[in-house]
């Protein structure tokens, strides 16, 4: 999911934006700001995808943000937004590569046209970086990936915190993945995990509420469920087939010596 910030001197203002946004999927909390310093750390620091920057912020205004934003070549994409229809305003905010100018109050329908605008240029960044290789080619994303999943598999992961990882979109990161190693990221998530459980299990005298807990299952029915499913049988009846197997290879070898 892409992050939208809001930056804005007025509460009223954020909150009236926040309700003509409501019920859109694109875009979750990317961060506030109430005056321009303020505004220019957040988009230096959080990144957002998208932002709705006021003309007329304290310490800093919307313009020069923009501004500075472009010669720094920040990656948000930015929407200015003010209470007066000032041409001047709105010319000097396309030159520095807004993507729009909005006036409030807001309109619903107007942000959610501009929201589906920013989705769409996105979009298309992502396949033009990913084809281009003007960022980490498709396959260095998904190395990025797997060792980010080797490193954290005992936490929750989902494909947004991937896709975040990689700058990028979760359809496409999620697209990605299965096209460069043939699987999903929850099939290849559950394998590793299940992987890491069975050598946990043979290896170890650790509780198998213990071992569910560190392959990342908070749940113990659930982790024995799918444990079952992946390896044709419980955790117990595995520990104790394989404790069986060792047991007996340890008498042979104490028989040929």
């Amino acid at each position: 999911m892409y992050k939208m910030a809001i930056i804005d001197g007025s509460k009223f203002a954020i909150n009236d934006l926040k309700e003509a946004s409501q019920g859109q999927t694109w875009f979750e909390k990317g961060g506030e700001a109430e005056n321009g310093i303020g505004g220019l750390e957040l988009l230096r620091e959080n990144r957002p995808h998208l932002a709705f920057v006021d003309v007329h912020l304290h310490g800093l205004n919307g313009l020069e943000l923009l501004k500075v934003a472009s010669n720094e070549k920040l990656p948000t994409l930015i929407v200015m937004t003010s209470s007066t229809a000032e041409f001047a305003y709105a010319q000097k905010a396309m030159l520095y590569s807004a993507i729009g100018y909005c006036l409030k109050p807001f309109s619903k329908s107007e942000i959610f046209d501009y929201l589906e605008k920013a989705v769409s240029i996105l979009s298309k960044n992502n396949t033009s970086a990913w084809l281009s290789g003007s960022y980490k080619t498709g396959n260095e994303m998904v190395d990025s990936m797997l060792d980010h999943i080797h490193r954290n598999y005992q936490n929750d992961l989902s494909v947004h915190e991937l896709a975040d990882l990689c700058h990028i979109n979760y359809n496409y990161a999620g697209q990605l993945f299965r096209k460069e190693t043939g699987e999903t990221v929850n099939s290849f998530l559950m394998r590793i995990r299940m992987n890491k459980a069975s050598e946990l299990l043979r290896n170890t005298n650790l509780s198998i509420a213990d071992i569910a807990a560190e392959t990342g299952y908070r749940d113990y029915f659930y982790f024995a469920k799918i444990f079952k499913k992946h390896w044709g049988t419980t955790p117990s009846i595995y520990r104790s087939d394989n404790s069986a197997k060792m047991s007996f290879g340890e008498e042979v070898d104490n028989g040929n010596n």
